[in-house]
């Protein structure tokens, strides 16, 4: 039996990752952030690796495996987020762990100007350099991340803003389809940089209006144009009010228009798939608030 050990176990994906894992015979361990333990965790499968502090290699005895989910979204921490992959990477290397897997974005890339984008970007390029794997997914659709509050915000609101209409383009991946790829790359301990998104991308007023369909929500969309949206969305963090959407995501969305790169999804995964498919699986499980 392998075991890997997913940092940043409690967020989105990490806690998707631990489940599909072990339902497939891995022993799965992870850290968090704090000393927090969930009650649901046994004993002994959860630790404390703070992003930027020092790392103690026996965290990492008889791990096979360390996929880099952790990552902090609080502003002003890029470097944390590059020297704590950086640190957390060399210890597993030195603790003998066999395969590492770093969780890109779409985002990341040389021209981004969102924090995450950047953060992202020189943490994928380091661990390239280290010869580890680089995942890059587009907008995971499940329940929670951004796409879970996106559509919370539809169930939910009776009115729900659309940046500039709803015409930016988005690159999104399933997550069952993110899921499989995963399983797929530590089956082969492929190395190099895998994009992981649809063939083509969607219109963000069309991948809200396919969440409405399949929850049956009656939100109606109002239009707000990108640059007010940022003021106001910096304005109300400013005012400690919590929205679907943060002023980095929305620096994000723009900074990803016009670009158009190969997917690798194809080779990884038995079938992908469509909008409507990963929309609706995505749904049924969407709370209230995410």
């Amino acid at each position: 039996m392998r075991t890997v050990f997913i940092t940043g176990i409690r967020g989105f994906l990490g806690s998707q990752l631990e489940a599909y894992l072990a339902s497939r015979s891995y022993r799965v361990v992870g850290s968090v952030g704090s000393a927090a333990r969930p009650h649901s965790a046994p004993e002994g499968s959860r630790f404390v690796l703070a992003l930027g502090e020092p790392v103690d290699t026996g965290v990492f005895a008889g791990v096979d495996v360390v996929i880099h989910c952790a990552h902090d979204f609080r502003p002003g921490s890029l470097q944390r987020n590059v020297e704590g992959t950086r640190r957390i990477a060399e210890a597993a290397r030195r603790a003998g762990v066999s395969q590492q897997v770093f969780l890109s974005s779409y985002s990341a890339r040389s021209n981004a100007t969102s924090e995450y984008g950047r953060a992202k970007y020189a943490i994928h390029h380091l661990c390239l350099a280290m010869n580890l794997t680089v995942l890059r997914p587009g907008l995971v659709v499940g329940p929670g991340g951004l796409f879970g509050r996106m559509a919370a915000a539809c169930k939910s609101s009776p009115v729900v803003p659309l940046i500039d209409g709803g015409r930016a383009q988005v690159w999104v991946l399933g997550l069952d389809n993110f899921l499989e790829a995963m399983g797929t790359v530590l089956r082969s301990s492929r190395t190099g940089l895998f994009n992981l998104f649809n063939s083509e991308p969607v219109s963000l007023r069309t991948l809200l209006q396919e969440v409405k369909r399949a929850g049956g929500y009656h939100s109606v969309f109002a239009p707000v144009p990108a640059r007010l949206m940022l003021c106001s969305v910096w304005c109300a963090s400013k005012l400690g009010v919590k929205l679907p959407i943060s002023t980095d995501s929305i620096l994000g969305l723009m900074a990803n228009q016009g670009a158009c790169e190969e997917s690798d999804l194809p080779r990884l995964v038995a079938r992908v798939q469509t909008i409507q498919e990963m929309v609706h699986v995505a749904v049924s499980t969407v709370p209230r608030s995410t």
